[in-house]
């Protein structure tokens, strides 16, 4: 797979899945990587982690060995893919793409969510339904606010709704907290 240093953009497709996006951190030297894929070919990582389920989700370091120890994603993002991934700046990482469910738990995610630096859920960045994939829901960007809001910009093709509140045009600024702004 090739990422593209000036927009972290990927595409690679194989018989076992694709990988849509890519998102570089060089202040901690990691690879995130979001998709349709639910098992990686990455090496072994120094602390003996292997290749296995990623669930359209992985993190990778400089190696290209995937991080299980600090990021395990267990199930990750079910049923569908990843196709959108952004850094905030604090170390959080936004998903988007077309799901419901993260790790197979209870809570709703309407095709966005926000994870902690150790793959977490991070609980403040409540979004409910979201963008109901079921109902065509699917998140195609995100950019993080460059305004010092702690704003999110997220587009895509959701039918024009956000937690069941009509929006249009397919875009919306989300805050912090992942209510529509």
């Amino acid at each position: 797979m090739s990422v593209s240093a000036a927009t972290g953009r990927s595409t690679r497709r194989s018989p076992s899945g694709w990988a849509s996006t890519g998102r570089w951190t060089s202040s901690c030297h990691r690879l995130y990587v979001g998709g349709s894929f639910q098992r990686n070919n990455a090496p072994n990582g120094a602390d003996g982690t292997q290749a296995g389920h990623t669930g359209n989700l992985i993190r990778l370091d400089v190696t290209g060995a995937a991080d299980f120890v600090h990021f395990d994603v267990g199930f990750g993002v079910q049923p569908n893919f990843v196709t959108a991934l952004a850094l905030d700046g604090t170390g959080r990482l936004y998903v988007g793409g077309e799901f419901n469910s993260y790790n197979f738990g209870a809570d709703t995610y309407g095709s966005i969510l926000q994870l902690e630096s150790d793959a977490t859920v991070n609980p403040t960045f409540a979004v409910g339904i979201g963008f109901p994939y079921a109902g065509g829901g699917m998140v195609n960007t995100i950019l993080p606010a460059q305004d010092g809001t702690g704003d999110v910009f997220v587009g895509g093709a959701f039918i024009n709704h956000f937690q069941g509140t009509e929006v249009g045009h397919n875009l919306v600024r989300l805050s912090p907290l992942g209510a529509l702004r």
